[in-house]
């Protein structure tokens, strides 16, 4: 009996120690592998945020693109519409140009209150001289003069205008 009893011992213990090695094995490898998908995880979430951030810089440089271009859209139409009320200024004088010359003066004080609503620096003396000049108006004695010196300060102020030239 003792022999039996010896081999049954011997045979507990084993089960035991086997039991034993597969849980430690067990608890290992999930371990590992906790760590591995922790590391994956991380992984990913960098990569999320590097993408966000991606889309971010190209949201801003897309906002600025658009803000540039309406930009120019405005100083353009200025200047154009200034350049095309100083060809109608010396026809203006005949009634048969009266009409469009009105039409271009309605042209140009729209674009001239864009200008004056999108300065980008409204305490400056230039802005300060553009609204001296918008706010005069188009008398027939210096027309002329008047809207040439605007148009070369519209020139003036896209030249200065920092959002353009970033």
């Amino acid at each position: 009996m003792n022999i039996t009893f010896d081999a049954a011992i011997a045979s507990i213990i084993t089960a035991f120690i086997v039991g034993l090695i597969t849980v430690v094995t067990t608890i290992v490898a999930n371990g590992n592998s906790f760590r591995q998908q922790q590391a994956q995880w991380a992984r990913e979430e960098s990569k999320a945020l590097r993408e966000e951030r991606l889309a971010e810089k190209s949201r801003d440089l897309e906002q600025k693109k658009d803000i540039i271009n309406k930009l120019q859209e405005i100083y353009g139409n200025s200047i154009a519409s200034l350049t095309t009320l100083l060809l109608y200024n010396d026809a203006s004088k005949q009634s048969q140009y009266l009409k469009e010359y009105a039409l271009n003066l309605e042209e140009v004080q729209k674009c001239l209150s864009l200008v004056a609503a999108v300065h980008y620096d409204k305490q400056s003396e230039e802005y300060a001289h553009f609204l001296r000049l918008y706010r005069g108006g188009f008398d027939s004695s210096q027309g002329y003069y008047k809207i040439l010196e605007l148009r070369d300060l519209m020139i003036e102020l896209v030249s200065k205008d920092p959002r353009l030239h970033t």
